[in-house]
């Protein structure tokens, strides 16, 4: 899921736009990890 949304946020904060992100967790990947990873990723 990361690598999908990581172009899609970057293309995003380029034009300068708000983004939000909401997800639901499973019990092999829990929500927590997926915004650590994104904001590991991804700048801001």
């Amino acid at each position: 899921m990361v690598d999908f949304l990581v172009p899609f946020i970057k293309a995003q904060l380029k034009q300068n736009q708000h983004i939000v992100v909401l997800g639901k967790g499973s019990r092999s990947m829990k929500m927590e990890d997926v915004i650590y990873s994104l904001k590991d990723k991804i700048k801001c």
